[in-house]
């Protein structure tokens, strides 16, 4: 399995998602709306960038645990990895 199951921030839907990024839509009449989706599914819409950012940093933890270290040698990284089997998108 290549990916991480992601629930929707609605918690309508779960998806596996190997592709998950921000996207910024702005309309005509100048409203913007900030949303967190992957293949053309939104999961989630949040009030700015900065948080829709943030999100996507929690979803990076959630797949790769916390950074223990770097081999400077081997050039890798060391991560405590805590299995998580579904990422919810938070409410806000």
């Amino acid at each position: 399995m290549n990916g991480i199951w992601i629930r929707s921030q609605d918690r309508s839907g779960i998806e596996l998602c190997t592709n998950v990024w921000v996207a910024v839509d702005e309309t005509e009449g100048g409203t913007v709306t900030i949303q967190i989706e992957t293949d053309n599914t939104i999961l989630a819409i949040y009030p700015t960038k900065e948080r829709a950012l943030e999100v996507l940093d929690e979803i990076q933890h959630a797949i790769y645990g916390e950074l223990k270290g770097f081999n400077i040698y081997q050039k890798e990284f060391w991560y405590n990895a805590a299995p998580i089997l579904v990422f919810e998108m938070p409410l806000k």
